[in-house]
């Protein structure tokens, strides 16, 4: 289900944190998560969702650690993907990360490849976010 309901980053104030929250669950009926959930055979009355609310940090680099190499769907493979700072970049595909591959049985990276990033999304004061170019 990773990525198919929306997110809201960087919320302030009461009204707009409801909004943002209701605005999440609505994300659960639109054409794209119901797609989803015909592609792959998922009864929708039997779909619950939650709401993850937390404390915004400003991040120099967000990453997504996956448990089991996506690629290879090896299992003893931990597959890091990290890129420059909220990770919404690296989840909604508008960056290439740097991609590190970490053999649980031998505790070793085994494979890392870095890659040229040149933006990134931070939060910006009073709320929301901004892309910044990355230079140098």
């Amino acid at each position: 289900f990773a990525g198919q309901q929306d997110t809201y980053l960087n919320i302030n104030g009461e009204k707009e944190l409801l909004n943002a929250v209701r605005n999440c669950w609505a994300s659960l009926f639109t054409d794209r998560a119901i797609l989803y959930r015909i592609q792959n055979k998922i009864e929708h009355a039997t779909v619950q969702m939650s709401v993850v609310i937390q404390k915004m940090i400003r991040p120099e680099v967000s990453g997504i650690m996956f448990t089991a190499d996506p690629v290879s769907g090896h299992r003893g493979i931990v597959s890091i993907d990290a890129s420059y700072g909220l990770g919404e970049a690296l989840v909604s595909g508008l960056v290439s990360p740097d991609i590190y591959k970490f053999n649980k049985k031998h505790n070793l990276i085994e494979n890392k490849t870095i890659a040229d990033k040149k933006m990134a999304i931070l939060p910006v004061k009073g709320g929301g976010t901004e892309k910044l170019e990355i230079t140098g």
